[in-house]
């Protein structure tokens, strides 16, 4: 496989064809992405192959909050009790013929690598999403995100955890 790059979503990019298997998270990219980045209401990136320009996935990340009542105590117990800002991952597909080649992974990184890049600018905690199924949920939690409490499929990851990560 070629050379995969993560860019900014721009106009010259094709989405027509993406089809990953989920009508709603194709619908967003071919019809709303855009329109939702330049409203400043959430930032996409795809992946395209090295020389083209087919979308083969996309994270669109905005910002947003977790609320201390949906926190765990034990992790939470030193933080201050008022909501807590996050990067949020709005959406992330791979299209089917690229699927289990590590594009999702790459693209998650990429959020993580934004989120870490903001949290030394402004107030970020963590990086938090809605997983959109068990598999999803398991693929999260194996990259070291861990469970909202009393929402099953949403997860966080610590800033301070992601850059330990980084790290290693």
């Amino acid at each position: 496989m070629a050379e995969v790059k993560i860019e900014s979503l721009h106009k010259h990019h094709d989405r027509s064809s993406f089809d990953c298997g989920n009508e709603e998270l194709d619908r967003y990219l071919k019809q709303l992405a855009r329109q939702h980045q330049d409203k400043g209401f959430a930032k996409t990136w795809v992946a395209v192959l090295e020389g083209s320009i087919n979308v083969i996935g996309y994270v669109s990340l905005a910002m947003g909050h977790v609320t201390f009542e949906n926190a765990d105590p034990e992790v939470f117990a030193r933080l201050p009790r008022h909501p807590m800002p996050v990067l949020h991952v709005a959406r992330i597909a791979t299209d089917k013929s690229y699927q289990g080649r590590g594009i999702a992974s790459m693209l998650l990184g990429h959020a993580v690598d934004v989120a870490i890049a903001a949290s030394e600018s402004m107030g970020v905690y963590a990086l938090e999403l809605v997983a959109i199924d068990s598999a999803a949920y398991e693929f999260y939690l194996r990259r070291g995100f861990l469970p909202v409490k009393g929402d099953s499929m949403h997860l966080y990851a610590p800033i301070g955890t992601l850059k330990s990560a980084r790290a290693t």
